[in-house]
């Protein structure tokens, strides 16, 4: 029986043994500073419960791709909104790209994300969580072999940690030794193959201030890592190795400690909307297997892309938007070979855009927009089947390439608010999957071609404020969802396009100070959701037509003021504004001798005096 149980127990050993061996080989192995003391610390020993279950986290909606989070700006004229693209789902199209098969999707929820920086980590909470242990099961020999409970722990996660930091209680890694040491309910046996993953996570947790988390359910309990709250495990070869790391919006509020970069099966990371501070973990690289890094929303500080993020090679989604960040697009940027979304808006970054990005077959997302990049937008984006590009509010200059004409996968194209200049190529048409198309607030001139009539499921086209001229082509008989529409500031002739007033889902028209002449359009009336109509300051003349009952019933802004127009407004009109539908009603009535005769303020509630409208100066 003796020799029975002797063969038995070395079974177990060898086991144990290497299962702790298969986790602790992918981690760096650190050299203790100095010899661990074998004297155990006076344990704190609370007595509370566990951690008080908080209210479940908000998160955003959970897809089966990784959608792209729109942040259109409406003109400026009107305070609603208008509607945008619809989210890009990530599947390359082979024609599009002509290149090998692509990596496999993400397939967990979107993930922002937010980090810290590693060694240097700041102290935690003072308290720490309330549970009470008490060692009472004897540790076996199969791991002890002779040590105690405090130099086992010590000789494990010195391959991670220098003990100089862990034996501090001051620091989150010191906290969370002293709570695996004394504190851990689920470490009543010490040897367990998922050590150093959990003191990974406790140090994550002290790090970030896990007490006041919004939601910590199962945080330092009872159970196995797998079941705390956020965490999914799934690694074919070892289920008890954490994969998925998605606590967003979850007041998490600290700095990412470094020892989160030795969790090598961690495919998502997503700490959206919370209050990371600092720099990213120095070793980030180190998480091969990662997929999706989103720490948008949070405090981060450092390089937007620090030369860490650039050795994931299988990384599909960064996002970094968001925070307090900055620096340059490295070329280096081309070893992210399987990156699908790269979302850094309003992050600091300056610099050109380095034409390697071209090399990044798969990317269908590119939102670089509210940054200070100048120089040209790179031809080398027409190589790629993107889906949602964003430059707009930058300092770009040159033309549009004519590249980017041959991206038909194009969904949005928001160009606008740089001082982007040349004409507008025709080859335009071959955009035929836009949605929306933004290229306001430029230097481009020229004639708008006939071939923005192939762009017939755009949503939202806007090209105020640049230097067109000639006429608008009315050729928007085949549009069947333009919602706005804005061609203001420009120096154009001709007249107002009447196919405008056909589109049935038409909502905004703004065309203030644009140079165009004729009458308006009969048919203005038709659209049935039409809410602000902007027609002031142009060469218009004739009269305002009257409309049928029940017509503009949606109708909130029609201003006509500073044109040519002349009669008086018609009763229909007046009706709006008296069955309080019409909130602002603006023409030519003021003065001595008014264009306009209008009763104010019942009929129009702002008169202007007559004379010739403002004309732009090109």
């Amino acid at each position: 029986l003796e020799d029975l149980w002797e063969h038995a127990a070395a079974n177990v050993e060898s086991q144990e043994d290497r299962l702790l061996q298969n986790f602790a080989m992918s981690l760096p192995t650190t050299s203790p500073t100095r010899e661990p003391s074998t004297a155990a610390p006076t344990p704190s020993m609370p007595t509370t419960s566990q951690p008080t279950l908080g209210p479940a986290s908000t998160t955003r909606p959970t897809v089966t791709a990784v959608p792209i989070q729109p942040t259109t700006q409406a003109p400026t004229p009107t305070a609603d909104s208008v509607p945008t693209a619809n989210p890009t789902q990530f599947s390359p199209d082979p024609a599009a790209t002509s290149q090998p098969t692509a990596p496999p999707a993400v397939t967990q929820s979107p993930v922002p994300a937010t980090t810290a920086q590693p060694t240097i980590v700041t102290a935690g909470p003072t308290t720490s969580p309330s549970r009470s242990f008490s060692p009472t099961v004897a540790p076996t020999k199969s791991c002890l072999e002779g040590r105690t409970r405090e130099q086992y722990l010590t000789d494990v996660i010195s391959q991670l940690t220098p003990p100089s930091l862990f034996l501090d209680v001051a620091t989150p890694q010191g906290r969370s030794f002293d709570h695996l040491l004394t504190n851990d309910p689920y470490l009543t046996n010490p040897c367990k193959p998922t050590l150093l993953q959990r003191y990974i996570l406790t140090t994550v947790y002290f790090a970030t201030n896990g007490e006041t988390w919004t939601n910590m359910e199962g945080w330092l309990g009872a159970e196995q890592e797998c079941s705390w709250r956020g965490l999914t495990c799934g690694n074919p070869s070892n289920p008890a190795l954490v994969t998925d790391f998605v606590l967003e919006n979850n007041n998490i509020d600290g700095q990412l400690p470094n020892e989160i970069s030795a969790l090598s099966s961690l495919r998502g990371l997503n700490v959206f909307a919370n209050s990371i501070r600092g720099s990213l973990p120095e070793d980030l690289g180190n998480l091969t297997n990662l997929e999706l890094l989103d720490l948008s929303e949070n405090l981060i500080t450092g390089e937007a892309i620090p030369s860490s993020v650039y050795q994931l090679s299988g990384l599909q989604v960064y996002r970094i938007g968001g925070n307090q960040v900055e620096g340059m697009i490295d070329p280096d940027i081309e070893m992210l070979r399987s990156l699908r979304e790269l979302s850094a808006p309003a992050s600091g970054l300056s610099g050109r855009i380095p034409t390697q990005i071209g090399e990044l077959a798969f990317l269908e997302s590119l939102q670089l927009n509210e940054n200070s990049l100048i120089g040209a937008i790179p031809s080398e984006l027409g190589k790629i089947g993107l889906k949602d590009l964003r430059l707009n509010q930058n300092f770009l200059q040159e033309s549009i390439p004519s590249e980017l004409y041959n991206v038909g996968s194009l969904t949005s194209l928001r160009l606008h608010t740089n001082f982007l200049f040349g004409t507008i190529a025709t080859t335009i048409g071959q955009l035929t999957n836009l949605v929306t198309l933004r290229i306001e607030d430029n230097d481009l001139s020229g004639e708008l071609p006939q071939g923005i009539s192939m762009l017939v499921n755009l949503e939202e086209f806007a090209f105020s404020g640049n230097f067109l001229s000639g006429e608008i082509p009315d050729v928007f008989a085949g549009y069947t969802s333009l919602a706005s529409f804005d061609a203001s500031r420009n120096f154009f002739s001709g007249r107002i396009p009447a196919t405008l007033f056909d589109i049935p889902t038409i909502r905004l028209v703004y065309m203030s100070n644009c140079t165009i002449g004729g009458t308006i359009p009969p048919n203005y009336g038709d659209p049935p959701n039409l809410r602000d109509l902007y027609l002031d300051g142009n060469l218009i003349t004739g009269t305002v037509p009257p409309i049928s009952p029940g017509k503009l019933l949606n109708l909130n802004e029609f201003l006509v003021q500073r044109t040519d127009l002349d009669g008086s407004m018609p009763q229909s009109v007046c009706d709006l504004r008296l069955e309080g539908i019409l909130d602002d009603l603006w023409s030519d009535c003021g003065g001595a001798n008014p264009e306009i005769v209008c009763d104010f303020p019942d009929c129009c509630n702002r008169c202007f005096e007559g004379g010739l409208p403002v004309r732009r100066v090109m």
